[in-house]
């Protein structure tokens, strides 16, 4: 178990753990707009976030009690990967420069969109399963990115207002829309299939 075979690569867990539950936490309960905590969810932002900290609290669990522990897939640890990755890449490529938040609002989106994705991404560098990965699994990967992209679309049109630009299809052209999404969707591929192929080159003997 992680814990007890590397002390440090427990704590740096427990790290990672404590930043992504406190900026969710935050950014539910204190930095939300009248919309309410339910709202916040729904973004993919606080979605990937908190699959993070339930990622984590699984294997914390796991380490700490091994005769009651819930084993989970490698598959699972890339797709959170990939999630969280994706949600670092988003941001600060297209959205960052679109706004200019201060003050603790700065300091929770920094650590979503910044600190979690590059320490859960080192976490991945180091306790991964090795070559466990299947080039198929980047198709598993993509459901949920494809549920979340169609739910986001049909949430603006009832409301009229779009969590994320490339899901606005009223104010763009058919083409722009839909070309948006094909660039989003690459990236969810692009980044899964390094995933996979950084996995496949490992050799065989874990880390941990």
């Amino acid at each position: 178990m992680l814990f007890k075979k590397n002390k440090w690569f427990g704590t740096f867990r427990l790290i990672i753990f404590a930043f992504a539950l406190f900026a969710v936490i935050n950014q539910m309960f204190f930095l939300h707009d009248n919309n309410g905590p339910l709202d916040v969810v729904l973004y993919f932002t606080i979605q990937s976030n908190i699959f993070v900290v339930l990622f984590l609290a699984m294997e914390i669990y796991n380490d700490f009690l091994p005769g009651r522990s819930f084993p989970i897939r490698s598959s699972v640890h890339g797709a959170v990967t990939l999630y969280i990755l994706i949600t670092g890449l988003v941001y600060n490529l297209l959205l960052a420069q679109t706004w200019d938040p201060q003050g603790m609002v700065l300091v929770i989106n920094t650590i979503t969109h910044t600190v979690v994705p590059s320490l859960f991404l080192l976490d991945w560098i180091l306790t991964q399963e090795k070559k466990s990965y299947k080039f198929k699994y980047v198709f598993y990967w993509l459901i949920y990115p494809l549920l979340y992209l169609g739910f986001g679309s049909f949430e603006g049109s009832m409301t009229g207002q779009f969590r994320y630009f490339f899901l606005d299809y009223q104010h763009q052209s058919p083409g722009s829309y839909f070309a948006n999404l094909f660039i989003v969707l690459g990236a969810f591929i692009t980044v899964g299939v390094l995933l996979i192929g950084l996995n496949r080159l490992y050799p065989k003997k874990l880390s941990k």
